[in-house]
């Protein structure tokens, strides 16, 4: 599309916002959507952004969509994931799930608009800096090799959000595959280490629940003889409730009954 690509290259979101407790800048969702405006007025295009409950195992996840429509009608998406956190100091159920809309949002609209690691005015200002030694600049990414998918950037975003990475951690991954100067090479690479990380911590001993929502799964997939995606969609959908991992132990066993006797049919 080439309206997408006249938007990218227009485009600049400096990371005006200042998070005090981790030292760092950073830009919001909002930031990009006030810059994205008036862009999207001068070249005709209007954006989109929904949400999406993606339950993974007892885990939910936020999906974010970014949707761009030029005049023509052709469309643009781009996901974005973050993980709900079970909790957070200071936070309620609904602030949270809006915590983790906002971060999916913003990566959707990283992926879609190409939003580079543009420094801020600050970055350039001369005052105060006397005879101070100049800053070293930083290396480049040999000219022409491959930047970073969008479809490999979402996979390492996704992994990052597991509970074995720190916040910090979180925070310096996202810069790195945000950064202008990461090809793809790299960020494969990285990728390979946290899948690694991942891959070699303990196996956490099944809880009660989680049996209990396993042995549910694999009777709908007996009884109504279908695959596991089609089994835990069906079962949610006739609990009304988007994820099994909120589901009742006295739910899901009701719910396991009903299907051992046939009263509960896809």
């Amino acid at each position: 599309m080439e309206e997408l690509r006249k938007i990218q290259n227009e485009l600049v979101v400096p990371k005006s916002l200042r998070n005090k407790f981790g030292n760092y800048d950073y830009r919001s969702a909002e930031l990009i959507l006030e810059a994205l405006k008036p862009l999207l007025l001068k070249h005709k295009c209007l954006l989109t952004l929904t949400d999406e409950m993606v339950a993974v195992l007892d885990r939910v996840y936020v999906k974010a969509t970014a949707t761009l429509r030029n005049s023509e009608g052709a469309v643009v998406e781009v996901h974005g994931f973050a993980r709900e956190a079970l909790t957070k100091k200071g936070m309620d159920e609904s602030q949270i799930t809006g915590s983790s809309s906002s971060y999916s949002r913003k990566y959707a609209l990283n992926g879609m608009f190409a939003i580079d690691d543009t420094k801020d005015a600050d970055a350039t200002n001369k005052h105060g800096q006397g005879t101070t030694a100049p800053v070293q600049p930083k290396p480049q990414a040999p000219p022409g090799a491959p930047k970073i998918t969008t479809e490999l950037r979402t996979e390492i975003l996704a992994l990052l959000m597991n509970d074995i990475f720190s916040a910090a951690e979180q925070e310096k991954g996202a810069a790195f595959v945000d950064s202008p100067d990461t090809t793809a090479d790299n960020a494969r690479k990285f990728l390979a280490v946290i899948k690694d990380r991942v891959a070699q911590q303990p196996a956490s001993k099944v809880t009660p629940k989680e049996k209990l929502i396993e042995d549910t799964i694999s009777t709908a997939m007996i009884e109504w003889g279908c695959t596991e995606d089609t089994a835990t969609a069906g079962i949610c959908e006739k609990s009304g409730k988007f994820s099994m991992s909120i589901m009742t132990v006295v739910e899901l066993k009701k719910m396991l009954k009903g299907i051992e006797d046939g009263t509960i049919t896809p």
